[in-house]
């Protein structure tokens, strides 16, 4: 997985060096985004707070009403995944930090690259994936499977897992138990499918998960790896 984007991105973006003129070189045709386009981005009108939580410090234990005073490891909240997404100087620090946004919500969660039609396992969080075994698996994406359909449609997959050995394939990445209802999101650069986020909750249903708060993530994930791909290319014509 992490090979493929390597070689894409030493082709500037592009998906091969055959042509000049291919798709990902000219990928972006606007003005580069800058961190404050990260960080300004809006929350969708009427979302409810969240619930009051009395937190302990350590270690003296003091209770702290703001959550926000609270540092929570392993998990980002919105805010912390934009600052994360800012600092990131790598692809993979750019989806770890949407696996630390997303386990917030999910328990096991699986990241995976595309690059030419295929699917490439990438990265894993929380207990269940391993690395290894996500990082061998491949899938083509012209095949019928649940990748396949959120590919053409854009749309995330929420709940029961359609039939099929492909599907079983895919959901296999999460681990034991075989996972029966997974969150599958697309994350895009412009109007490029570039990567697959898929997460569960072992026994549980994920119809319910705030599925929008999750689909903008990878939308503000999409537009950090955009920026890494622009850097890439401004350094390589500039010649650093």
């Amino acid at each position: 997985g992490a090979g493929n984007f390597e070689a894409f991105e030493a082709n500037g973006g592009s998906e091969s060096t055959d042509t000049v003129d291919c798709d990902w070189e000219n990928l972006w045709n606007g003005a580069l985004p800058t961190v404050g386009d990260l960080m300004g981005l809006p929350r969708r009108a009427g979302d409810e707070q969240d619930p009051g939580v009395m937190y302990a410090t350590y270690p003296g234990l003091a209770p702290v009403v703001d959550p926000s005073a609270v540092s929570t490891p392993g998990f980002l909240d919105e805010a912390g995944l934009k600052k994360a997404l800012c600092a990131a100087e790598s692809r993979d620090g750019i989806g770890e930090a949407l696996l630390l946004y997303a386990a917030r919500f999910l328990t096991r969660i699986c990241l995976f690259s595309v690059y030419k039609e295929t699917a490439h396992g990438w990265l894993v969080e929380g207990m269940g994936p391993v690395l290894e075994d996500v990082q061998s698996f491949a899938i083509d994406l012209k095949l019928p499977s649940i990748m396949s359909t959120v590919s053409a449609s854009g749309h995330p997959h929420e709940g029961p897992i359609p039939p099929g050995e492909l599907n079983k394939s895919v959901v296999a990445c999460l681990g034991d138990p075989l996972s029966h209802d997974v969150l599958l999101v697309p994350v895009r650069v412009q109007d490029r499918m570039v990567a697959f986020l898929m997460g569960d909750i072992p026994g549980q249903s994920t119809i319910g998960l705030p599925v929008r708060d999750i689909i903008e993530a990878a939308n503000v994930t999409g537009m950090a790896l955009e920026m890494i791909i622009l850097r890439r290319k401004i350094g390589k014509a500039l010649g650093v």
